[in-house]
């Protein structure tokens, strides 16, 4: 494992979507790219967290935020596509399928928190327990497809009945990877 050490500049965003192994992957996963592409993609991802820590920091308006959010997604998209797109379709034409796919991890997140807060332990049916609230998203998504851990956490929230169905139909999906596809194809398309 990648020891983590504390820094000044971080940036400040979605400290509740990382754990602090996810975030050791994540950072193995920046350091392969900047070691294994080109300078041009280098200074693209550098001058993209840039504008994102820009816009996290320089929260003075609304404007100023998304100007920088912006930009971090221009640098980010720059000639992706062989078509001859300006800056504006380069952005979408390429943000759409990645939001698509921030809808898995969007669930894994608000099912995490729901049960940090609930302080959740449930079995597996291998009789394992787990923390959800405290897991890694790839370990929730696991467990998704263990139908005993999901009769059990839509025990646990029985009093809320919006979450217990969301699970049900999340869950659903996490079983059947031909839904999903479609799911994240749909969600892609709003």
């Amino acid at each position: 494992m990648t020891p983590i050490y504390a820094f000044t500049n971080e940036i400040l965003a979605n400290s509740d979507r990382l754990t602090l192994s996810e975030f050791g992957h994540f950072m193995q996963a920046i350091t392969g790219l900047f070691t294994k592409t080109t300078p041009e993609s280098a200074r693209k991802i550098s001058c993209a967290f840039h504008f994102l820590r820009n816009g996290l920091i320089n929260r003075t308006t609304l404007e100023n935020q998304f100007t920088s959010f912006w930009s971090a997604l221009e640098a980010l998209t720059k000639d992706v596509s062989s078509q001859k797109l300006d800056h504006d379709d380069h952005v979408v034409y390429t943000t759409a399928p990645c939001m698509g796919l921030d809808y898995v991890v969007k669930q894994l997140v608000s099912l995490r928190g729901i049960s940090r807060e609930l302080k959740l332990e449930l079995t597996l049916q291998d009789g394992s327990r787990v923390n959800p609230g405290e897991s890694d998203l790839d370990e929730i998504y696991t467990c998704l497809k263990d139908s005993y851990f999901v009769q059990q956490f839509e025990r646990e929230l029985s009093d809320y009945p919006y979450a217990a169905y969301m699970l049900r139909k999340f869950s659903k999906l996490c079983s059947c990877p031909r839904e999903m596809g479609t799911k994240i194809i749909r969600h892609a398309i709003k």
